[in-house]
C-alpha cells in the first residue's frame, strides 16, 4: 500500500472540508494518542543515545529555542565538497578505466592524480585532510604500492560516532521540515515535497534480509541519479541571473523502517 502525501491543514481548505474534518472517529483519536505517546518515547531513547539529554531536558530546552530567534548556520560545505570528490571518481572518464570503474590513483602523478581530482572538487579543503578522512571512513583504500582506490560513492556516516551523531540529526531535522512543508501547502497546486510511503503488514523476518539488499541495490541507483541531477544544476559558471538567486540546501533520501 502507497501512502500519498499529507492533506493541507484545514486552514486552507474549503469551509465544508474543514467542518468535515473536524469531526475525528475515536479510533483514529486513540491511535494518534498512541503514535504521540511512541514518538515521545522513541524520541527521548535516541537523544540519550546520541548523548544529548533525556526528554525532560530536551522538552524544556525546545521551550527555550522557541522564544528565541536563531542564527543561521553554515551549511556543511565539506560534505557536499566530499560528495562531488566521490562522483567526479565515478563518472568523469578522466578518472575511469575501460569498464567504466574508478580507476586507482597515486597521490601525485602527470595526468591524473588523488590531489589533482581533489583540487578539481574540493579546492578549500586540505588534500591530506581528505585522503585522512576518507581513509578513516573506509571510502578509499591505501596499498602498500601508494596507490588509492576508492571502495564506495557513497559516504558511510555510520563507521564514525560524531558524524553518524550528526547526520541523524540533520536526518530527523529535515525529515521534519519536509512533514511541516506538507501540513501548510495546497496539495492541488503541486506545491508539496515528495513524500511517499509503501507499506505492507505481511513480510516475515526472513523477508527483510531480501528486501534490504534490494533497497539498497535500487535505492542507491536512484539517490546516484538525483545526485547526478543536481550537480549538473549547481555546477559553477552559470548565468550571472541565476548566481543571484537565493541557493537552498536540498535533501533526498530513502529509509526502510521495521516495525
Amino acid at each position: 500500500m502507497i501512502k500519498k502525501n499529507s492533506p493541507a491543514t484545514a486552514s486552507k481548505r474549503p469551509a465544508s472540508a474543514r467542518r468535515r474534518s473536524k469531526v475525528r472517529s475515536p479510533p483514529i483519536q486513540a491511535e494518534s494518542a498512541l503514535v504521540i505517546d511512541e514518538l515521545a518515547r522513541d524520541l527521548s531513547t535516541l537523544f540519550r543515545e546520541l548523548g544529548i539529554g533525556d526528554r525532560i531536558a530536551i522538552t524544556k530546552r525546545a521551550g527555550r529555542v522557541a522564544k528565541q530567534k536563531l542564527t543561521p548556520q553554515p551549511k556543511p560545505a565539506n560534505a557536499h565538497a566530499i560528495g562531488e570528490l566521490l562522483t567526479v571518481w565515478h563518472q568523469d572518464p578522466s578518472y575511469l578505466d575501460s569498464t567504466g570503474n574508478p580507476i586507482p590513483l597515486r597521490l601525485d602523478g602527470r595526468s591524473v592524480s588523488f590531489r589533482k581530482l581533489a583540487k578539481k572538487s574540493a579546492p578549500k579543503i586540505s588534500v591530506s585532510y581528505l585522503l585522512d578522512e576518507l581513509t578513516k571512513l573506509g571510502v578509499l583504500t591505501v596499498d602498500a604500492a601508494g596507490s588509492i582506490r576508492v571502495k564506495s560513492r557513497s559516504l558511510p556516516v555510520y563507521n564514525d560516532a560524531e558524524l553518524a551523531s550528526l547526520h541523524t540529526l540533520r536526518t530527523l531535522r529535515g525529515f521534519i521540515g519536509t512533514l511541516k512543508h506538507n501540513l501548510h501547502s495546497e496539495p492541488e497546486f503541486g506545491d508539496q515535497l515528495f513524500h511517499r510511503l509503501a507499506c505492507n503488514g505481511g513480510l516475515n523476518e526472513t523477508d527483510i534480509p531480501r528486501l534490504r539488499i534490494w533497497l539498497q541495490r535500487h535505492g542507491q541507483n536512484l539517490l546516484e541519479a538525483a545526485d547526478n541531477w543536481m550537480n549538473s544544476q549547481a555546477k559553477p559558471g552559470r548565468s550571472k541571473r541565476a548566481s543571484k538567486r537565493k541557493l537552498s540546501q536540498v535533501s533526498i533520501g530513502l529509509y526502510l523502517a521495521v516495525e
